[in-house]
């Protein structure tokens, strides 16, 4: 008899522990504050997790956390996210595959584009958007592709290859907009006076999205031989 109630309190508790994760996921689609803490949770833990791990596995998140911090009702505010945040970026900086994987899932499309605002966080962010969920980050790369720095453009024109290599994703329908909004700069890109190299891989990209309505296979460019 204390077996069998034990039993049923261990499932009353398990479906108890179900229900608050379900009632919490909800309250982070619509609540800024619980996400921002979410954010300041996720981010001080994943560095200091890194700090004796350095090559640990970049976290598996379907959706990145938002990049913006904002706890306007008091607990955690924007500080200690930010601290978080500048080790990720520099840990990231340093090169190792792992880091930069685990700055582009921690911050995602937004959280990388907000924070490229020099000429060196812009080559990271390009590099880093390519291992992204989703297609949302490809308008910001096809931007950058089509920009003057010979070296971002061809970083961001590679990302936009990983991105559409990748195979189709579940948050592909939400980022429709974006996919066509790069698909038509990539376009531009392949069609104008960019190098051969940057053409090449632009043309690719569009090849590889074709299925997804980035572009119809008829209108891609085919005079480039495409072989690496």
């Amino acid at each position: 008899m204390k077996l069998d109630a034990l039993l049923e309190n261990a499932k009353s508790g398990a479906a108890w522990v179900w229900t608050q994760l379900g009632e919490f996921a909800e309250l982070l689609k619509h609540s800024k504050v619980a996400r921002a803490r979410a954010q300041v949770a996720i981010a001080v833990c994943i560095v200091a997790c890194g700090r004796t791990s350095p090559t640990a596995n970049a976290p598996d998140s379907s959706k990145p956390v938002p990049s913006t911090v904002a706890a306007s009702d008091g607990g955690e505010g924007p500080h200690e996210a930010h601290e978080a945040m500048d080790e990720l970026w520099s840990r990231a900086a340093e090169g190792a595959e792992e880091d930069v994987i685990r700055l582009a899932r921690t911050l995602g499309p937004t959280g990388l584009a907000d924070g490229a605002t020099t000429k060196e966080t812009n080559r990271l962010a390009a590099k880093a958007m390519g291992y992204t969920e989703g297609l949302a980050g490809l308008a910001w790369l096809a931007d950058k592709a089509a920009g003057d720095d010979a070296e971002l453009a061809l970083e961001a024109a590679e990302s936009a290859v990983r991105l559409a290599a990748r195979g189709r994703d579940q948050n592909d329908p939400e980022d429709v907009e974006e996919m066509r909004e790069g698909c038509k700069k990539l376009l531009a890109v392949s069609k104008g006076s960019a190098a051969k190299s940057l053409k090449i891989k632009a043309i690719r990209a569009m090849r590889l999205l074709a299925d997804r309505g980035c572009q119809k296979l008829e209108d891609i460019p085919k005079d480039f031989d495409l072989a690496p």
